[in-house]
Order: C-alpha cells, then structure tokens, then sequence
C-alpha cells in the first residue's frame, strides 16, 4: 500500500512526464479518445485526480469521477472519497468504468489479509464496479494478475499467493459474467468487460 502513497504523490503535478503517463494509462487500458466521448466515467483509484484531469482536457464533452480512499480532492474536482468494495453510486449509473493498476493492490491486501478474503475482495470490486455500469457500458480495469502471468520472483510469499488469489477469483467472475449474457475477458492484463444491454 505504501508503493501507492508514494505514487500520488509523484503524480499530483500535471508535468509532461505525467502527460505521458496518463496516454500510456489511456492506451493499456485499451482505450481510445473516441470510447471516452459523451460518456459518464467512474475512475475507480484515481489517486489525485491527475487521470480524469488529462481525459478531461481532451474536450471530449465526458464526465468523469474520481473515486479513492486517500486523498483529499481539489476543490474543482468531481470526486468521492470511497473505497470500491462498496461503491456510494446507484445501479446503472455510468457508460463507463475504469481502474488503473488498482485492483491488485485493493485485494491481496497486506500479509494479514489471507487468501480467502483477497477472493472476496476482488469479487465485491469487480461486482460493485460492473453494478454500477450501464446496460449497454464498459468495465476496463488494468494490471489484473491472470494465473499465467504472476510470477514469484519480486513478490513476498503472502504478495505472491494474494495475486494467485485474486487472478483465481478474476477469472470465476468472467466465467459467471458471460454465463449471464455479458461479455468479459482478460486481454494482455487488461479486464474487459461489456455488460449486456
């Protein structure tokens, strides 16, 4: 959680390092301008805001909300101060919903946390998130461990079984969302998912 801390505050200026981060974000989530536009987007994780600053600027005529746990907003900002295990939104609020690089680090938690409840974390994410999407809109959520892709090396052992976990539980999700007529997958480690309309 701390490599997250130190992120927001290296993100909070809107530099041209920055810029290119939040493209690069834009891209790995498998987005273009154009899937941006005229649409209402939740950006689950949003960190300080910078994100929804950059699509924001684009004039692409979409409103986009910010939403995490550790931040105070700016004054200007559309934001909530939340956490996405239980999202303060009605149903069917939003075109579109993304997370970048969150979803790991919401669900395995600490070392405390134990595998069965990154699971369960991850399953009331995933749901809240697709709860609040539109019939007819778009889930996209980036850096999702899939069970092929986390590797040992680099990650304490508590890190390591918490993304198997939560990649385990990525995929029974898309397993029962397309059981009901959605479309989800896992594309590179990019979650996709198109709830049906």
């Amino acid at each position: 959680m701390s490599s997250r801390i130190e992120a927001i505050g290296f993100i909070q200026e809107d530099n041209a390092e920055n810029i290119t981060r939040y493209r690069e974000s834009l891209d790995s989530l498998l987005l273009t301008d154009e899937n941006l536009r005229n649409r209402r987007i939740l950006d689950i994780g949003s960190a300080d805001g910078g994100f929804a600053r950059y699509v924001r600027s684009l004039g692409l005529n979409c409103e986009i909300v910010d939403l995490d746990t550790v931040w105070a907003p700016p004054p200007d900002a559309q934001a909530v101060r939340a956490d996405a295990y239980h999202l303060p939104f009605r149903n069917n609020v939003f075109d579109l919903v993304v997370s970048s690089g969150c979803i790991p680090i919401l669900c395995i938690g600490s070392k405390f946390t134990g595998e069965a409840q990154a699971r369960q974390n991850t399953k009331m994410s995933l749901s809240e998130a697709f709860r609040v999407t539109k019939p007819g809109g778009q889930v996209r959520m980036n850096s999702v461990p899939t069970i092929g892709s986390v590797n040992f090396a680099g990650h304490y052992e508590w890190e390591y079984f918490g993304l198997i976990a939560v990649a385990d539980a990525v995929k029974d999700y898309v397993r029962l969302l397309n059981s009901r007529g959605n479309k989800a997958f896992v594309k590179t480690d990019t979650l996709i998912i198109y709830k049906k309309g």
